[in-house]
């Protein structure tokens, strides 16, 4: 995977800041209660059309807004793969928080808590690897497709996992070294937070993007 491109490529396209401005204003408005989820899923679609883009070889990956309806039809069943695919880490977390505020006190408290949290913590991390595995599959075939296919196909989807350990595990190890950068930029105040919601998707789409061309190329032997 190339991961400078995948963070330069933006620089090729000329009409990158009116682009990226409306991209990072959408993202900071999904932060909004009760609104959030329309520019979120506009987000969304605009990652798909990136990941089509960069899987297809375009040149110039990085999407316009015209298409505005197009991209919220991209965006909203990715949004709610998103939803369902975390619920089950959510209902686990919601558990583990209500238990250990339950148990909470003393020293035969602090004690199971830990005890709580040391078999809980693997889980959570072994969860969120495979889900979010499964989800990138997904996403990338959903993307690349003619006809639209369905995001749930867990079956297939880790028979695809399964046959791709070390793609997949480059492609994970990338997004999360790209997600602690964006940790540590939202430390900066007003700048790092600009960066972020302009860059973050645009970078996560390539990464995608490549992943799915490299998926798409046959195994050799």
């Amino acid at each position: 995977m190339d991961y400078s491109q995948s963070l330069t490529y933006v620089l090729e396209d000329k009409q990158r800041l009116p682009k990226l401005a409306l991209l990072a204003l959408l993202l900071a408005g999904s932060l909004l209660p009760g609104v959030g989820l329309l520019p979120l899923a506009l987000c969304l679609g605009a990652l798909v059309q990136i990941i089509g883009a960069v899987r297809n070889g375009q040149p110039r990956p990085l999407p316009a807004w015209q298409d505005v309806a197009v991209k919220l039809r991209l965006g909203a069943p990715v949004l709610l793969a998103l939803l369902l695919y975390n619920l089950p880490l959510l209902a686990l977390l919601g558990l583990l928080a209500a238990t250990v505020w339950t148990i909470s006190g003393g020293f035969l408290g602090w004690i199971v808590n830990l005890v709580l949290l040391c078999c809980a913590v693997p889980l959570i991390v072994l969860y969120t690897a495979v889900a979010w595995s499964l989800l990138a599959i997904a996403v990338t075939e959903y993307a690349v497709a003619e006809k639209r296919p369905p995001l749930y196909r867990l079956a297939h989807l880790y028979d695809v996992l399964r046959t791709h350990p070390g793609l997949t595990l480059q492609w994970g190890l990338a997004a999360t070294a790209v997600n602690l950068a964006a940790l540590l930029l939202l430390l900066l105040p007003v700048l790092g937070w600009l960066v972020v919601a302009a860059l973050y998707l645009p970078v996560q789409g390539h990464l995608l993007g490549q992943y799915a061309r490299l998926l798409a190329v046959p195994r050799r032997g």
